[in-house]
């Protein structure tokens, strides 16, 4: 399974960081993490703009890109693991935003739009959420009790 996380922000040292660390010796799957950042302080618009050009930069057009958005569907851990053994041949890249969000050619661009709960979450925790997450649906798909 290819998988990408595609992400606005780099995590700081603590404990967000450890725990992805954590979860990502656990996955077997090769997981490619690109943490993108603009430089400048910009109002709102532009900043969220700014970053989508980042991302759409970044990202592998074929794959299955699935958006991590407040507004998107709320799935099982087995509903995700159905969706990526469903779509595995595209390989998939997970977009999480920045403190603003995601600029809406980012969420149109989106094949699926999944949200955790109907809560908003500090981006930074998404990641952390996220990874837990793909550790469930290896275990999951594999047979295995989680």
């Amino acid at each position: 399974m290819k998988i990408s996380i595609v992400t606005i922000g780099k995590l700081k040292q603590g404990p967000t960081q450890d725990l992805c660390g954590t979860y990502a010796k656990r996955i077997f799957w090769p997981i490619e993490l690109k943490a993108l950042e603009v430089k400048k302080k910009l109002p709102e618009a532009e900043l969220k703009r700014a970053e989508s050009e980042l991302i759409h930069q970044s990202i592998d057009q074929s794959s299955y890109k699935i958006v991590l958005d407040e507004h998107g569907d709320n799935v099982t851990s087995a509903e995700l693991a159905e969706l990526m053994q469903a779509t595995e041949s595209q390989g998939h890249t997970f977009i999480i935003g920045g403190a603003f969000g995601l600029h809406e050619s980012i969420l149109k661009a989106a094949d699926r739009r999944i949200a955790f709960g109907k809560a908003t979450w500090p981006h930074q925790l998404v990641r952390v959420m996220l990874m837990e997450q793909l550790y469930r649906v290896q275990q999951i798909i594999q047979g295995h009790p989680y």
